[in-house]
């Protein structure tokens, strides 16, 4: 009975990070495994564990935890299988950093199943293209507080890998770190329809993909996922090696993640349509309060729509944003900071014959502060039309010789078509009404755009203040209303105090 509330209490560090006593008879029941019990007996109890996990699995039921000590276990771990489901268990290691399984755990056709506690340590995978988990049609499983880490593949390789409709998973505070594959690395896969899966708080960093590159979490045709406080970095490859890569998957949360110093891009979403793909795209993600830094692309959207970026730090990146092909999305209240290029808007070429495959269109850039870039705030490419940019802040952008704040190749918009634009910190025109707009419009250089209202001050903080004037002048006057005992309706207090500010 005493061993039993130990192992609880060892559980419930394991599991949730603090220490809980539980009443035994409320614990679950445990199977014991433990590799040093090589001569036998085998019956799971604590004095005579099994030797192998699977063993352990494989004489659990639903509700049992699988309580397995340190040690080292060459096997490859099955809980379910494609003609049977298997049970809902807790698979517990006593020690994440000294429990080591050689081989895999593969989940199939299983449900509410936890594993947590284990390292897969360097192994040569060759005939297996799983690093860590592989989940098919499971749902409702957790995988956490795992190791996945120098595993090496001459073929395709991922840490955790769900297919098959595998929806409403968990994969919480894992490691995967220095794997390798020769042709390409994922960390975590999520495919084939799996849905409303959370992915948090996992460590990502130094893996390789030596042809096609290393992928920290990949998305394919999977909707509904949430991608949050992950550290995703240093993950490279001869051609790409990305943060996070959405490819035909629609309605995720990418937020509060960590991006950096990835190969090609922080976050890459895409759609590339093809003869099989005709019928969605990849459209309503949320990509928000990220940072993304040190990548050749902060956030690359290629032939997508639809998409929001908001309240990301993208700083330090070869180009912070670049929309190609993509279309309808909203770019708004980032910090574009010490790029190359803030922004890049450009159409789709055929490589071969330089014709234009897809426009970029109806893009909306708003109230983006767009500091420090090296050649250009915003830079947009010849046959560009219709998308929109204002109450955005320009400030210090472009080198002595080269760059600037902003270049227009195209035919777009850069005010609200009312009264307000942007924030020029190059501005030479004059506001002689004093209503915060320039008398002079911007020209955007190397085409035939212009901001029609130019902002004297930063954005939002001139409209806090002219509000305030506003305000102040409508103080005044209902002041000396009641000085010459007469009123005046709120509408006229308003015009009034427009009038006044603007004289």
């Amino acid at each position: 009975m005493n061993k039993i509330i130990i192992t609880c209490i060892m559980l419930g560090v394991l599991l949730n990070g603090s220490i809980f006593i539980v009443n035994a008879k409320i614990c679950r029941p445990f199977i014991y495994v433990d590799d040093d019990n090589i001569d036998g007996p085998w019956y799971g109890t604590i004095d005579y564990p099994y030797r192998f996990i699977q063993d352990g699995v494989d004489n659990a039921s639903s509700g049992d935890t699988v309580f397995v000590l340190s040690g080292t276990y060459d096997e490859f771990v099955w809980i379910g299988s494609i003609s049977q489901q298997g049970p809902s268990i807790m698979l517990v290691g006593q020690d994440r950093d000294s429990t080591f399984i050689s081989g895999v755990v593969s989940i199939y056709y299983t449900n509410y199943t936890t594993v947590c506690g284990f390292t897969f340590p360097e192994n040569d995978l060759d005939d297996y293209c799983v690093a860590g988990f592989s989940l098919k049609n499971s749902h409702n499983n957790r995988i956490k507080n795992n190791i996945i880490r120098d595993r090496i593949n001459d073929f395709w390789l991922s840490g955790i890998y769900l297919t098959d409709g595998s929806s409403n998973n968990t994969i919480t505070k894992n490691s995967i770190i220095e794997n390798n594959a020769a042709k390409g690395f994922y960390a975590i896969e999520l495919r084939d329809g799996s849905n409303n899966n959370v992915a948090s708080e996992n460590t990502i960093t130094g893996n390789t993909g030596d042809l096609f590159g290393s992928i920290g979490i990949n998305i394919r045709e999977s909707f509904h996922n949430v991608i949050t406080a992950n550290i995703i970095k240093d993950n490279i490859g001869s051609y790409f090696g990305s943060g996070i890569e959405l490819k035909w998957s629609c309605n995720n949360i990418i937020s509060g993640n960590t991006l950096e110093n990835n190969a090609f891009s922080g976050i890459h979403i895409f759609a590339e349509e093809d003869d099989l793909h005709l019928w969605y795209n990849c459209y309503d993600n949320v990509i928000s309060e990220n940072t993304i830094r040190g990548n050749l692309f902060g956030i690359y959207l290629f032939e997508c729509l639809d998409n929001t970026i908001s309240d990301n730090d993208i700083s330090n990146n070869n180009i912070g944003i670049i929309l190609e092909g993509a279309n309808k999305s909203i770019i708004s209240a980032n910090a574009i900071i010490n790029n190359n290029k803030g922004i890049e808007v450009k159409v789709v070429r055929d490589i071969n014959y330089g014709t234009i495959y897809k426009f970029t269109e109806e893009n909306i850039i708003t109230e983006n502060n767009i500091t420090d870039n090296n050649l250009w705030g915003i830079y947009v490419d010849d046959d560009v039309y219709k998308n929109y940019f204002y109450y955005n802040n320009f400030e210090n952008n472009g080198g002595i010789i080269i760059g600037g704040n902003a270049k227009d190749k195209g035919y777009n918009t850069w005010d609200d078509g009312i009264e307000m634009g942007n924030f020029w910190d190059d501005y030479l025109g004059w506001d002689l009404n004093h209503d915060g707009i320039g008398d002079v419009p911007y020209n955007i250089p190397d085409g035939n755009n212009l901001d029609h209202f130019p902002l004297m001050g930063k954005y939002p903080g001139l409209i806090n203040s002219l509000q305030s004037e506003i305000y102040s002048q409508l103080n005044y006057q209902s002041q000396l209303s009641n000085i010459q005992q007469y009123t005046i309706s709120p509408n006229n207090h308003i015009k009034q105090g427009i009038k006044t500010m603007s004289r």
